[in-house]
């Protein structure tokens, strides 16, 4: 036993006291995140039972942190947090998770009915997102990584308007085209998970990278489509 004791071994009485311990402190963090809501929605029994479940063994601090905004984003929002979301997090590591978050500082929104994507193109290259990491986290399920490409089209938008906004943090462009067009993003759209982790977490304005937003003003003018103002 002296060998096993010295690893790190806990009795199952001590491993029930751990798991409680970290579900104390995950709930007691996400309630300062739970906004007053009059709502009768609340988390299915089944989500809050797998949540439990993965998030009692969660001992590292700030992955904790991570679970508990999870948690706080179900609440004020019921049915916004797949549960392969659950799974996914329950085996990504902090290196993994930290990734995604400087990714997700390169993620564009098209309007309302395109996914968030990371435009990386022939002429973005591999200069913000290394390939590498991308095909990472494709694996783990966040984002979907390929190398034929992913467009963007004047069909992908309900309105008949022929403009579209583009979101970058706090920084807005009004699109506009006058005939049908179909361009290629780039080869990273976040998956169901990945955009609702995107959602939850937040970016912080420190990962706001002006060069990235600028060669997306020419790349979308490059495409003959007109940068009609930016915000």
């Amino acid at each position: 036993m002296g060998l096993l004791e010295n690893a790190g071994l806990i009795t199952t009485e001590e491993r029930q006291q751990r798991k409680k311990a970290n579900l104390e402190y995950i709930i007691a963090k996400a309630e300062l995140g739970i906004k007053d809501n009059d709502s009768d929605k609340r988390p299915t029994d089944d989500w809050l039972m797998d949540f439990y479940d993965k998030a009692e063994n969660v001992c590292d601090e700030g992955m904790q942190d991570n679970w508990s905004r999870i948690l706080a984003a179900e609440v004020n929002a019921p049915c916004s947090i797949p549960k392969t979301l659950l799974h996914i997090l329950s085996f990504v590591n902090n290196a993994q998770l930290l990734a995604f978050k400087e990714m997700c500082g390169y993620v564009t929104n098209c309007g309302i009915d395109v996914k968030p994507a990371v435009f990386m193109t022939t002429s973005f290259g591999s200069k913000f997102v290394k390939p590498e990491i991308a095909l990472e986290l494709d694996a783990l399920g966040l984002l979907s990584f390929s190398t034929s490409g992913f467009f963007l089209s004047s069909r992908s938008h309900s309105n008949s308007s022929g403009e579209f906004l583009v979101s970058y943090f706090d920084r807005e462009l009004c699109v506009a085209f006058d005939k049908p067009f179909t361009i290629r993003t780039g080869d990273i759209v976040l998956t169901q998970s990945g955009t609702a982790l995107y959602r939850c977490l937040g970016r912080e304005s420190g990962d706001y990278n002006d060069e990235y937003f600028i060669n997306l003003i020419g790349y979308f003018q490059s495409n003959n489509l007109t940068v009609k103002f930016i915000i």
